[in-house]
């Protein structure tokens, strides 16, 4: 349990989510970015904690999609494509 104080300051112009959709040759395809602490992007993982990513990769196979994950910059990046015909 940590106490709020410890928690380091942001500035709120560090702190977004980008989102960009588009519909590409019969597939939506979705970008989601947002800022990351190396710590965050590669970790093990925690009791009741990281299933996300793995119930997005199930759902995206199920619909033949794909799916990627990047990070370059301290941006942690996801792609999806999910076939809509």
């Amino acid at each position: 349990h940590r106490d709020l104080h410890s928690f380091p300051t942001r500035r709120s112009s560090d702190l977004w989510i980008r989102v960009n959709t588009e519909v590409k040759n019969a597939y939506l395809c979705i970008k989601i970015s947002n800022p990351a602490a190396p710590s965050h992007v590669v970790r093990k993982k925690r009791d009741g904690h990281g299933y996300g990513t793995k119930i997005i990769q199930d759902i995206v196979k199920q619909y033949d999609g794909v799916y990627k994950t990047e990070y370059r910059q301290r941006v942690y990046t996801a792609t999806l494509g999910i076939k809509i015909n």
